[in-house]
């Protein structure tokens, strides 16, 4: 059993942690819940048996809280996170981590030295259709060559309350299935933004030489914003179509993927597998508990959001960006 406090229910707690849960009863112990709104963590831990407190610090000193799910820092920001981390209590960090680059970068060394898990939410890596992708890969269509991303419109799963936040979860998903670093960067405006904000854009990247010294694997991600005047009648868009040295896969859900190996294209619902927060607390607490499991870490997030500041760098200046910090004019 895992003892967790609560911090920030957030906006879809009922919806995306609340059902996870309650299928963990026996294996996720809620013991005290904080959120700014006092009758909501009191509604709440009533349905849990634990205790509604009135700050962070008064969760964080609790004997019987030994983990920690922060699900929302709310206006507390990074403060909640190095209150966490000086605790030296685990914690899994749900989407809404920022993008302050040399905060997380100094939250970053502090959790290492102290042999802290920080696991940070990134629910791209564990939907059900990424992990049929992996056993296709292993089995039927072979090794990664090209990602192609068309995202369009307004996401609103956590950790895309940004342009950059929302680059961030795509450019680590990229890096996560091809499994290498990338090594350069170049974004191109497709059009001029009217209102000043980030342009759609055509960001891609290349990533290291496979050891088999094969072509340099790439990523294409083709990033448009939804204009106001497209509010109705227009639906999002997020599509990853990735060719393999065997075959290709198309996803266009986290429930479902479209794969061949030169053949009519296969499609697979997966809805009854578990859902990306299932896996990713099942992971958060085998780590609590002491296994050896690889979770992310907030170096991982200190890499994508390194990606995503270099798209803006390359943006502004029209040449591609080394990801060692190097403009490549």
């Amino acid at each position: 059993m895992v003892d967790v406090g609560i911090i920030g229910l957030g906006p879809v707690w009922e919806t995306r942690y609340a059902p996870v849960l309650d299928k963990f009863r026996k294996r996720i112990a809620v013991c005290a819940i904080f959120d700014p709104v006092a009758s909501r963590a009191q509604q709440v831990a009533a349905e849990y048996g634990a205790q509604a407190v009135q700050g962070i610090l008064a969760l964080l000193e609790r004997d019987d809280v030994r983990s920690v799910l922060l699900l929302n820092t709310g206006w507390h920001g990074y403060e909640s996170l190095r209150l966490v981390c000086s605790r030296n209590k685990p914690a899994y960090l749900s989407g809404n981590w920022g993008t302050d680059a040399g905060q997380l970068q100094q939250l970053h060394e502090r959790s290492r030295a102290a042999g802290l898990t920080l696991m940070p939410e990134f629910g791209r890596r564990y939907t059900p259709a990424t992990g049929r992708l992996q056993e296709l890969m292993a089995t039927r269509i072979g090794r990664p060559r090209k990602i192609m991303i068309d995202a369009t419109g307004e996401f609103g799963e956590p950790g895309t309350g940004s342009a950059r936040e929302f680059l961030t979860g795509l450019l680590d998903w990229c890096q996560y299935i091809l499994r290498m670093p990338a090594v350069c960067l170049q974004a191109k405006p497709l059009n001029s933004p009217a209102d000043g904000g980030f342009p759609d854009c055509l960001i891609t990247l290349e990533f290291c030489q496979p050891r088999s010294h094969g072509d340099r694997p790439v990523a294409e991600l083709r990033v448009r914003n939804r204009r106001p005047d497209e509010e109705f009648g227009h639906k999002d868009v997020l599509r990853h179509e990735i060719v393999c040295a065997s075959g290709n896969a198309i996803i266009e859900s986290g429930a479902t993927i479209s794969w061949s190996t030169g053949s009519s294209p296969i499609t697979e619902s997966l809805t009854a597998d578990r859902s990306e927060v299932e896996v990713m607390l099942d992971h958060f607490c085998r780590r609590v508990v002491g296994g050896l499991i690889p979770v992310a870490d907030v170096g991982d997030v200190c890499r994508s959001v390194a990606m995503a500041e270099a798209a803006e760098q390359s943006l502004r200046t029209g040449h591609a960006i080394s990801l060692n910090g190097s403009d490549l004019s």
